[in-house]
């Protein structure tokens, strides 16, 4: 992929910086305007650079009730995702471009405090710089970058602060894991240029030695990491999506256009994970959470 494909997604953060930190109100006083904190390792934006912006937003909306509006004046085509009103997204529009994006996917953003170096540690520890660090007027810093497994990534710093931590909401993400071809040298990586400590987890898989790991920054899990168990997939970050009901989501996604290439199992998260692809290429994970048993 050429880099103006990743310059594309990279643009699209005037929405993430606007859209996440919104303006106090007039009457809420000077507390209130006070920049709020920034959360290092939190994924705090996601983007989906598509090959067809059309398809793509039928599928969405119908799988999460997502609504889509159109950022005015944005130097390439662009869209909020919207749930329910709350900006939680976007929509990179790369349908007059599909020799660019054989494939659709999702490009996740996660907070740093300081994105040039950031992006300096990434080249330095073998990763790749696709989209120099720059400045969105003065609301954000960014850059996209590759880790030396290629796995493709967003970095940002946002002037006023990152959105707090709030309990899950469905239709929501949730989470993101990293699906690494070589597991500890990505947790290596990460902890070099991201500051995360990696801790053993159960992944909630039975009858699999499955080896899961939590990072963390802060006391904070941020994402997951586990050898990817298909070894022709290359390493990548799958963001998660709240749902209800996961077989139910994983039908309703079918049903829509997307294929399901998880299903649903009792050995797995006891039937609460599924990983969908929507109809333009771009993989997602739907998860009904907490997932643990009663009792347990």
């Amino acid at each position: 992929m050429k880099k103006s494909l990743f310059a594309a997604g990279a643009l699209s953060l005037i929405v993430a910086a606007v859209a996440l930190v919104p303006r106090p109100a007039a009457s809420a006083g000077a507390a209130a305007k006070a920049p709020r904190p920034h959360l290092p390792g939190k994924f705090v934006w996601f983007d989906l650079l598509t090959n067809d912006a059309k398809a793509a937003e039928a599928y969405y909306g119908g799988l999460f009730g997502w609504t889509f509006e159109v950022l005015k004046d944005h130097e390439r085509p662009y869209k909020i995702i919207r749930d329910k009103g709350q900006p939680i997204g976007g929509v990179v529009d790369m349908t007059t471009r599909k020799e660019q994006l054989p494939e659709s996917t999702w490009l996740g953003y996660v907070s740093v405090p300081d994105v040039d170096a950031a992006a300096a540690a990434f080249k330095e520890k073998g990763g790749a710089v696709l989209k120099a660090p720059f400045d969105v007027a003065r609301l954000a810093r960014a850059a996209v970058v590759t880790d030396p497994q290629h796995a493709l990534l967003g970095l940002i710093h946002i002037a006023k602060g990152d959105p707090p931590d709030t309990p899950p909401a469905s239709g929501r993400f949730l989470w993101i894991e990293h699906m690494a071809k070589d597991a500890p040298a990505a947790m290596a990586f990460y902890h070099d240029v991201l500051g995360y400590d990696a801790k053993p987890l159960d992944a909630g898989v039975a009858g699999v030695d499955f080896a899961y790991y939590a990072l963390g920054r802060g006391g904070k899990n941020r994402a997951g990491l586990y050898a990817t168990p298909w070894k022709d997939l290359n390493s990548n970050w799958l963001p998660y999506v709240l749902v209800a009901d996961a077989a139910a989501a994983a039908e309703k996604a079918k049903a829509l256009g997307g294929r399901v290439v998880l299903a649903p199992s009792p050995d797995t998260r006891d039937g609460s994970l599924a990983i969908v692809v929507d109809p333009t290429g771009a993989a997602l994970a739907l998860q009904k959470y907490p997932f643990e048993k009663s009792g347990k």
